[in-house]
């Protein structure tokens, strides 16, 4: 009955949005000049390209793609590393839920504090720091396993996350010229989340390594 739940909720959330759409009222189109009747493939080349020549928008999603590689790769084996009676940290099931709700609080919280951050210390470093204090607090639960300090480090994990997150987005929305806007935006979720089916594949890959050496 769990499981059913668990997969059965973001199912039933998601028709919700889709019925919320098809109520939607009113006409939608591209702005800008731009013909009805250009292939598709046209459409993609110029986003690419535009995405390409534009020297901080090509750095972001390079950067993005390269973090959200590494990450998936990372949290595809950590409960391995965090949840068991053999793992390191030792945590129940039920602990790694609540991990996860740290985790939503933190994110909850750098949402809100990323625009002030960004007042104090400027956006670039902003999300400089943000991007490679998240990349540091992987660290955490390697050097020091323990529920004592997985907690707190989840908290930071969604709070400097989602405060770069903030930042990343605000800054393209920007940058991008409204014409393009979701072309590009496409583009470069393609190459900023492109690498994460590879990091979540290699970490499987990696875990089933492991389980297969004998012991």
């Amino acid at each position: 009955m769990l499981p059913a739940a668990v997969f059965g909720a973001p199912a039933l959330l998601y028709a919700a949005a889709g019925l919320l759409l098809l109520g939607m009222r009113g006409t939608y189109r591209v702005t800008g000049p731009r013909s009805d009747r250009r292939p598709l493939r046209r459409d993609i080349g110029e986003a690419l390209r535009y995405l390409w020549s534009h020297r901080v928008l090509r750095s972001l999603a390079i950067t993005a793609g390269m973090l959200n590689l590494a990450n998936a790769a990372y949290f595809a084996v950590f409960v391995l590393w965090a949840v068991g009676d053999g793992s390191m940290i030792g945590l129940e099931p039920s602990g790694y839920g609540l991990m996860m709700t740290a985790f939503a609080a933190g994110a909850v919280a750098g949402s809100l504090l990323s625009g002030r951050a960004a007042g104090i210390f400027g956006e670039v470093r902003t999300l400089v720091g943000a991007w490679l204090t998240s990349s540091l607090l992987l660290l955490v639960p390697v050097v020091a396993p323990s529920p004592w300090t997985l907690y707190p480090t989840a908290v930071l994990w969604g709070l400097v996350g989602a405060a770069g997150n903030v930042l990343v987005i605000s800054t393209r929305q920007r940058l991008i010229p409204a014409e393009l806007l979701g072309r590009v935006n496409s583009a470069y979720r393609l190459v900023g989340m492109g690498g994460m089916p590879l990091g979540r594949h290699s970490g499987a890959w990696w875990r089933s390594s492991q389980a297969s050496e004998p012991s």
